[in-house]
């Protein structure tokens, strides 16, 4: 963080929290439930609707909360990763809150940790800094995004008015478990009793294990369609998965009692944004794309856009990833691949094994190293051509992406 703070307190706290990131993934509820505690439970009577599930959380999110913003609620949403600044991750109203409000929160929440050993990890804190700030703001509601799993993220110490399960696929196996059966239980963990829970379309195995959990719980489960969106309806997001993540933001605002007019709920699925999700800018479609189902999804949006079209593809992939699966739901719309290094600790990919894993995959397919996304981007076959070149396979890689792109150009 390199903002200039007229208090050197401030300074203080937001490295503070820059330094938790270093300690890693600690799953459980028992430390974050005590600091919420010990800060006297912010946000116990604010009104959360829980969003979990591999992928979509963030457009899923991002929808309800236009529409209901559209339809004149103040909102709250906390969602996570970040792409460029970590004030992303809690807006009020759709507006990132400032950095002076994180550092004044942070003060709080370090003096509840003092003590603490381990001490609580980044994503422990951020989740209780949005529960102060949304306390403090008191948005009609909140649109609250699981960071991992459900069942022991630390999101989930909240009372829900609705819980949401967005497509469910293989992605954190170390911590979630190796079957989608495994991966569903986990997510399931946010379904409270006698709460009502909408869910996505979801693969056999991971469907049987929601209803499983719904019918022990006393947890009326609903599965959204695309189908069920309004007539001719315009979204703001490219994609028809997306039509999923719309009709599930929906109805989760039908369930709670805030589903605007339809001419609000028109206005507020037109005007959404969600950076990295098939977002163009200049030649190039940035999507954040992860994990294989997520790489089917983008294949399938490039095609409804661009046809039998083939492109260039800048990839890489954290070295915990899928990228063999990633690599396979791109076939269908790449005729070149470029790999490039991410700056990331810890989870860097060592290119030359992505090269192999891609060549093993693609054996027929052009595959080049660059020493850096720039470069990347230079070398590519994507330049005079009609159509853009795509740059997926990490948030990370998208975050610089978006970065490069936006000091050569506005998005288009």
């Amino acid at each position: 963080m390199d903002r200039t703070f007229k208090a050197e307190g401030c300074k203080q706290n937001l490295a503070w929290l820059d330094e938790l990131q270093f300690i890693g993934i600690k799953l459980g509820l028992d430390r974050v439930r005590l600091l919420r505690r010990t800060l006297g439970n912010p946000g116990e009577n604010l009104r959360f609707i829980h969003v979990a599930g591999t992928n979509g959380k963030g457009s899923t999110c991002a929808f309800a909360e236009s529409v209901a913003r559209s339809g004149g609620l103040s909102t709250g949403l906390y969602t996570s990763p970040h792409l460029l600044d970590p004030s992303e991750r809690i807006k009020v109203n759709n507006i990132p809150v400032s950095y002076e409000e994180m550092a004044e929160g942070l003060t709080e929440i370090r003096k509840a940790a003092r003590g603490f050993d381990p001490p609580p990890t980044y994503f422990e804190v951020f989740t209780l800094l949005a529960l102060i700030i949304f306390d403090r703001t008191k948005p009609d509601v909140i649109f609250w995004e699981t960071g991992m799993g459900g069942r022991l993220d630390a999101t989930n110490i909240v009372s829900p008015a609705a819980t949401l399960i967005t497509p469910i696929g293989l992605d954190h196996q170390k911590y979630l478990g190796p079957t989608l059966g495994a991966i569903a239980s986990e997510k399931a963990g946010i379904f409270k009793p006698g709460v009502p829970a909408l869910t996505a379309p979801q693969k056999d195995e991971a469907a049987a294990v929601l209803q499983a959990v719904a019918a022990r719980l006393d947890v009326s489960l609903e599965e959204c369609q695309p189908t069920e969106l309004p007539e001719n309806v315009v979204l703001g997001l490219a994609g028809s998965h997306q039509r999923t993540n719309a009709a599930l933001a929906l109805g989760a605002l039908r369930l709670t009692g805030l589903l605007p007019p339809l001419a609000k709920v028109r206005s507020g699925l037109a005007s959404v944004t969600w950076p990295a999700r098939f977002q163009r800018l200049l030649n190039w479609v940035v999507d954040g794309a992860h994990n294989p189902d997520g790489a089917l999804a983008l294949a399938r949006a490039w095609q409804e856009r661009f046809g039998n079209q083939k492109t260039t593809c800048i990839f890489s992939a954290l070295d915990d990833k899928d990228a063999r699966g990633m690599v396979l739901g791109l076939s269908s719309v790449v005729e070149q691949i470029v790999l490039c290094p991410i700056s990331v600790r810890g989870r860097a990919p060592d290119l030359d094994v992505l090269k192999k894993t891609v060549k093993e995959v693609l054996p027929e397919l052009p595959v080049a190293i660059a020493p850096n996304l720039q470069i990347a981007m230079e070398v590519s076959r994507q330049h005079n051509k009609p159509y853009p070149g795509i740059v997926t396979g990490s948030l990370y890689l998208c975050a610089e992406a978006l970065l490069l792109l936006n000091q050569s150009g506005k998005s288009l």
